[in-house]
């Protein structure tokens, strides 16, 4: 469980930091701003990925029916807690609410896309075992 959780860790943050430094890139070519708020949002997003994946993993650990029913639910708790983030952030006057948007939830949806991906090869490799052993 938890080699899974460190690798599962190891290449979110290798792809956020990738992410990040194109961005670094290649938004000053469109004349956009890099910004510090950008580099927040990915940590929150990481943040709560990891939390998400390592309470799927030990939910997984001690009952893989439920694994499926767990990620959906904290998909919903994740999405509540990044709403109640931003909101206070799209009440402000001087921020461009497009570009906070898609800054905030590309990164969540990215992140929730990885973290997708690692429980699917997780349940298949689980059923594998399953009807095999």
């Amino acid at each position: 469980m938890l080699k899974t959780f460190a690798t599962f860790s190891f290449f979110t943050a290798l792809f956020s930091l990738f992410v990040q430094g194109l961005l670094y890139f290649i938004l000053p070519e469109f004349q956009l701003p890099f910004t510090l708020v950008l580099i927040e949002y990915w940590a929150f997003s990481y943040f709560l990925t990891q939390v998400s994946f390592f309470v799927v993993l030990y939910i997984h650990h001690r009952n893989s029916n439920r694994t499926g029913f767990a990620f959906l639910g904290l998909v919903l708790v994740k999405m509540a807690v990044a709403a109640l983030y931003i909101i206070p952030q799209l009440k402000a006057e001087e921020v461009d609410k497009y570009y906070l948007m898609f800054n905030f939830f590309g990164a969540y949806f990215f992140l929730l896309f990885l973290e997708a991906r690692e429980l699917m090869v997780l349940l298949k490799a689980t059923s594998y075992n399953r009807n095999t052993g």
